[in-house]
């Protein structure tokens, strides 16, 4: 079999065995996992789609997201960790002094400053897209995305490039 590499005998000149075209056939997108397998040194059935853009990828898990949804899920990470940024970074998007942020984190109550730097962006025009950009730009998508280990692997697949992030 092309995809697994088991040797089977058919009728016809077939090159996937049954078990690799029925996880094929019951793929929304096959192509992806054809693309996943390959990346990933390994068979097409070791590929599980567990919906919502997880996927099992031969015992490991990743997040599988094509561009538009790697930022979006980036901005909503950065959006709930606001409070973690470092008070120089944070001043360096929104031109408030980084001291603001330094009192802001000093109360030590991390999660719940996240509505308090939320304020003084917003009172700045500051998007949380232009956090995100910025954030990326300098740690990489990867970095907010991959629990495991800050990676990102770019797979191309059906006309367009998935991004995985172990988690």
């Amino acid at each position: 079999c092309k995809y697994c590499g088991e040797e089977f005998e058919a009728e016809e000149e077939l090159e996937v065995c049954e078990d690799c075209k029925e996880v094929l056939d019951n793929a929304d997108n096959p192509e992806l996992i054809i693309a996943l397998a390959e990346e990933f040194d390994c068979s097409v059935q070791d590929v599980v789609d567990r919906g919502d853009s997880e996927f099992s990828i031969d015992g490991s898990y990743y997040l599988v997201l094509t561009e538009d949804e790697a930022d979006d899920k980036v901005a909503d990470c950065i959006e709930d960790s606001l409070w973690a940024f470092t008070p120089n970074f944070l001043s360096s998007v929104t031109g408030v002094d980084s001291e603001v942020f330094e009192a802001i984190q000093a109360n030590g109550r991390c999660e719940s400053n996240n509505d308090a730097i939320m304020s003084i962006l917003d009172a700045t025009n500051t998007s949380i897209s232009e956090v995100a950009s910025e954030a990326v730009r300098w740690d990489g998508r990867g970095h907010f995305l991959s629990s495991y280990n800050g990676e990102e692997i770019e797979v191309y697949a059906d006309g367009e490039y998935y991004y995985c992030y172990r988690i």
